[in-house]
């Protein structure tokens, strides 16, 4: 579920008025110079969404105030060699329409890439290896 929660969102999500100081100090634990720009909620997972040095990241958090990853919006070019490749072959770098890199709090770490391709939105997890799996199609 929470892969789809990347991409999906901003479509199905409310607005949170406050964000928990919890989630303020979790954040500016590793981004000092964080700001927060919003905060939404999805079922029982919050994202709260801040900048820093101009670039855009997202934390994830569930129901009890544990965040569970984090996650910046990068350019393909910057995943690992081979995660660019296979996404550049499957897709073609001008269908990329959004691309994540993810850690999560148990030290997993991935990307995902979200792609037009052939007149369907793609949803993939795509590995430093080069490993590509469809999470969702639309």
């Amino acid at each position: 579920m929470l892969t789809v929660l990347f991409f999906t969102a901003a479509g199905y999500a409310s607005e949170v008025a406050l964000i928990p100081e919890k989630f303020e100090y979790r954040i500016r634990k590793n981004f000092p110079n964080a700001v927060v720009t919003s905060q939404k909620k999805v079922k029982d997972i919050t994202i709260v969404s801040f900048t820093e040095n101009n670039k855009n990241y997202y934390a994830y958090f569930n129901s009890d105030n544990e965040m569970l990853m984090m996650a910046r919006l990068i350019t393909p070019e910057n995943m690992p060699i081979k995660a660019f490749t296979t996404v550049r072959d499957k897709f073609g770098i001008s269908q990329i329409r959004e691309t994540l890199e993810v850690y999560a709090e148990n030290g997993g770490a991935g990307y995902y890439v979200e792609a037009e391709f052939k007149n369907r939105i793609i949803v993939a997890k795509v590995y430093s290896d080069g490993g590509l799996q469809i999470i969702k199609e639309r």
